[in-house]
């Protein structure tokens, strides 16, 4: 009976991949990759887990901001997790960037990044925190902020995620500058990946 309750799950996961939700081998594992668009991943009556999110991630030639301005700027692209109310009792997950692209004056230590979570409309302190200088060996494309996250069901969990060109006040000097920095860009989309476990 669990054999073919198995196999049963495995088909209804399959065929809801088609609709731009990756599934990886594992049946306990599924990720989502944000494009824009809401997604959400339903199977049988077990598992329902929903990625929202209202933007991808794109940078073109920005300006540069201070670290303690940087709340300051429209720079934040916001997403929220749900869990629904299953026969799962929580799951784990990772937040990470996907689909990432950025030109090579971007790989700095002043193109910085933040994973900040929302409650009730209200950024809270960092959970992660980063820079793009090594993001060239960001394997295919994604880089993970933060892994191991959970979500108990029947709750919704809201997150940011803020990118943004580091201004160095150090930097303005003729021999120390952040010119390298102009005519860069950036684009990426916000993804999970979730791992769930029975009641």
């Amino acid at each position: 009976m669990k054999i073919k309750r198995l196999l049963v799950l495995m088909i209804i996961i399959a065929f809801i991949s088609t609709f731009n939700i990756f599934v990886s081998h594992s049946y306990l594992t599924t990720i989502i990759s944000g494009t824009g668009n809401n997604n959400k991943l339903t199977t049988k009556s077990d598992f329902n887990i929903s990625f929202n999110t209202t933007d991808n991630i794109s940078m073109t030639d920005s300006p540069l901001i201070l670290d303690t301005k940087r709340k300051n700027y429209d720079n934040i692209t916001k997403f929220d997790i749900e869990l629904s109310d299953t026969t799962i009792s929580s799951a784990k997950f990772s937040i990470y960037l996907n689909e990432l692209t950025l030109t090579n004056n971007y790989l700095s230590k002043y193109v910085k990044w933040e994973l900040v979570p929302i409650s009730n409309g209200v950024e809270q302190t960092a959970i992660a925190s980063g820079n793009f200088a090594n993001c060239n060996t960001c394997s295919g494309g994604k880089l993970v902020l933060k892994s191991d996250l959970t979500i108990s069901k029947g709750s919704t969990l809201s997150y940011g995620v803020r990118i943004w060109l580091s201004e160095d006040s150090s930097a303005n000097t003729l021999t120390n500058n952040q010119n390298s920095l102009m005519n860069g860009s950036l684009s990426a989309k916000v993804g999970i990946e979730a791992q769930f476990t029975k009641n």
